[in-house]
């Protein structure tokens, strides 16, 4: 948000980067099921645009966030070599792979329509959206499809998708399409920074002397903040065996 709003590396084009309602939460969505919130923030786009602006066609960026278990080997995927990827990216992705796959679908207790999970994202990819999911890592590492969105990696390839989830491997290459979805935002707010104020410090400090150190502290802040809370709270589903009696020698029985 700090980045869009000192630097605006893609000006006139954000007009708004919000959770719903201004609080923490999921986003809206205009599907046929209302109460659908499958974001959990999204920048809405303004077509207004001014030159040195993006052409982007599409309404709105959501995005999904999903936090990766340490201990799940990531599925083998026939269409790709294993070893050519480390066990790490390949679990980032299968957790992206899952936000485009979702499993739920819905129906609307007013109009009676009843969507499948596939046609959940069709209504995305219908409505003008694109949809990138944020894919962490147990040590902040960030799946390739946003990585791409964010500093301009190349991302993996895609994984695969079955027969029955085509608006899934839509939204998927839509995510990365080169031709509309937008790619290394921090480098271009960094050139464009560079461009209008020369040698300034971004944040006033030469700790955070360019947009994209700003944004990565941030993120990085975040993901300490939200794994901490993760671990602090599964604590509470720890018990405690006195006698130390545990099938594997230890004195504690870890809950679901």
């Amino acid at each position: 948000m700090q980045v869009r709003s000192q630097s605006r590396p893609v000006s006139h084009q954000n007009d708004s980067f919000r959770h719903p309602n201004g609080e923490g939460g999921r986003e809206h969505c205009p599907l046929s099921l209302p109460t659908l919130k499958p974001f959990d923030l999204s920048i809405r786009l303004n077509h207004l645009l001014t030159q040195g602006a993006w052409q982007i066609p599409f309404g709105r960026i959501g995005f999904d966030v999903i936090f990766i278990h340490s201990n799940k080997p990531a599925p083998l995927d026939p269409s790709l070599e294993a070893a050519s990827f480390n066990e790490s990216d390949l679990r980032l992705r299968e957790g992206e792979r899952k936000k485009f796959a979702r499993t739920t679908g819905g129906t609307n207790n007013v109009t009676s329509k009843t969507l499948s999970a596939d046609e959940v994202i069709g209504e995305i990819n219908d409505a003008n959206y694109s949809f990138i999911p944020i894919a962490i890592g147990p040590h902040g590492e960030v799946g390739s499809v946003f990585k791409r969105f964010w500093d301009g990696s190349d991302p993996l390839p895609l994984p695969s998708f079955s027969k029955d989830q085509p608006e899934a491997k839509r939204a998927a290459e839509r995510s990365i399409s080169i031709h509309i979805t937008p790619w290394n935002i921090l480098g271009k707010a960094d050139a464009r920074w560079k461009s209008e104020r020369g040698s300034a410090l971004f944040d006033g400090s030469y700790l955070s002397a360019l947009p994209s150190t700003r944004a990565k502290q941030q993120l990085g802040l975040i993901c300490c903040s939200q794994l901490a809370n993760h671990i602090n709270t599964s604590f509470n589903h720890l018990t405690y065996n006195p006698k130390g009696a545990t099938t594997d020698g230890g004195g504690f029985d870890e809950g679901d």
